[in-house]
């Protein structure tokens, strides 16, 4: 088994200390062949022979990790198994798909079809205290969902979905319910998806995703030990680096189609490590990189991190890594450049206010519709609604309600209407969401806006502080 010792501080560091023994190799792929076949010990004597003539070969480490899970006793937490569906549920399925396709171009409100795919947010409980979190800065009830609450969503909402994002603010799979709902989502083949900070990855785990051909985000924000510790607190670079490595080997061991991504939150600290994450993702073999733009927690040291700070240096590694990602035909989605002639965060009241060059907004000032408050409700835990993933506002509960009642109640009717006004939701406004209204990059959208609404937000936000502090939440 490997240790901490055995690998180096950054990613940049392994690249270059990390060079491929072709006979190394070799035998690492030779003991992948009599994994397959089931041969352990020929499989063994492979991976030990690759050590042999490489002993920091980290590929055969993985292979050797993998092995002694194989003839270790069975784990029965991560037994998935999907099981065939009838005709007519992929039929109803396919209609939805269709239905809710066209009530969203049509702009409708009141909608006739169901989610098409669901957040889902099992406990937020969370093992990492990331600096960009807004639950290090405001504290969150920690719970997990009901039971009883989860059997009701699998029995009239789940099997008519395509797809369900596991997320919320927690770590998902240190939940109680976590292992039974993947085997559920498994069993009505449903594609599971969902993001992870990496630390429950072990080897049963990562093999139970690779047979169900899931789709991961591994959310990574830093390069070196450095960087990633002092952002994901709590997290261990040697941990990180052993699961990727492990990733690595037991998908090219498996083979299937499951998708492993990484995300990547850009911030002043980390945005020089982005080129060298393009790198990282190339070198383990995963699928593809979302950048996201940090989004400001209301902290006043932490939102300093922002990269409206420092435009031009920002959108100096945008382009390096868009170039790079392009050398490796890796897909890469990046948030809009940054905008260098907006004010900036730290510029008073009466200084941003002079430099709004216009009074109304630009006409088109959102790159593209956000189909989420249509498509994608969120499932919190307490058993509130939510209408995206980056809204905390309750549509309703579904301890109150059922989900039909909720899905078009008059909250999800408005938010639906004000989603595709000129005055979308405060949370909507600065989304860094890729495929959002401000399509990743809220500070170009917010540079559109001119005096009116900028003046609207304004009273909006006053009332709003107003109104929490009268009520004392």
């Amino acid at each position: 088994m490997t240790n901490a010792r055995d690998y180096p501080g950054s990613i940049a560091t392994l690249l270059t200390e990390y060079t491929e023994n072709a006979a190394a190799a070799g035998q690492v792929r030779n003991g992948d062949e009599w994994v397959k076949k089931q041969d352990y010990p020929q499989a063994r004597q492979c991976y030990s022979g690759a050590l042999n003539i490489q002993p920091d070969n980290y590929d055969a480490m993985a292979g050797i990790d993998y092995l002694d899970y194989l003839i270790s006793p069975p784990k029965e937490r991560y037994c998935w198994t999907p099981k065939p569906l009838p005709n007519e549920i992929n039929e109803q399925r396919a209609f939805n798909r269709e239905l809710n396709r066209r009530e969203f171009e049509a702009k409708k409100t009141v909608l006739k079809s169901v989610p098409t795919m669901c957040l889902l947010e099992l406990t937020t409980r969370c093992n990492f205290s990331c600096i960009h979190c807004h639950r290090r800065y405001f504290p969150v009830p920690e719970t997990d969902i009901d039971v009883n609450l989860l059997d009701s969503l699998f029995a009239n909402v789940f099997p008519k979905l395509d797809w369900i994002t596991v997320t919320g603010f927690g770590e998902q799979t240190i939940s109680r319910h976590y292992p039974s709902v993947m085997a559920r989502l498994v069993a009505l083949q449903i594609v599971s998806h969902y993001s992870t900070n990496t630390s429950t990855l072990t080897p049963a785990h990562i093999e139970a995703l690779v047979k169900c051909n899931a789709n991961i985000i591994l959310s990574v924000d830093g390069t070196s030990k450095e960087t990633f510790e002092s952002i994901r607190c709590g997290g261990k670079w040697h941990q990180l680096l052993k699961s990727l490595f492990l990733i690595k080997r037991i998908r090219a061991i498996l083979g299937g189609d499951s998708l492993f991504r990484i995300t990547f939150v850009i911030m002043r600290k980390n945005i020089h490590e982005l080129p060298d994450m393009v790198r990282l993702i190339n070198f383990f073999n995963l699928d593809d990189l979302t950048v996201q733009d940090y989004l400001p927690v209301g902290d006043p040291v932490m939102d300093q991190q922002t990269l409206r700070h420092e435009p031009e240096r920002a959108n100096r590694y945008l382009n390096d890594a868009a170039k790079l990602a392009k050398e490796y035909n890796m897909k890469i989605l990046l948030p809009d450049p940054f905008p260098t002639d907006a004010p900036s965060p730290g510029d008073g009241l009466w200084k941003r206010f002079r430099r709004i060059r216009r009074v109304f907004p630009e006409r088109k000032r959102f790159p593209m519709r956000c189909f989420q408050p249509w498509s994608s409700p969120c499932f919190r835990a307490n058993g509130d609604v939510s209408p995206c993933c980056n809204s905390s506002r309750s549509m309703g509960s579904l301890h109150e309600k059922c989900f039909e009642e909720i899905w078009n109640g008059w909250r999800f009717r408005l938010f639906r209407r004000m989603a595709d006004s000129f005055l979308p939701p405060p949370e909507c406004r600065i989304c860094n969401v890729i495929d959002s209204i401000n399509s990743g990059n809220p500070a170009n959208t917010i540079q559109k806006e001119g005096l009116i609404v900028k003046s609207l937000y304004y009273i909006e936000r006053k009332l709003r502080r107003a109104f929490l502090k009268i009520h004392g939440n």
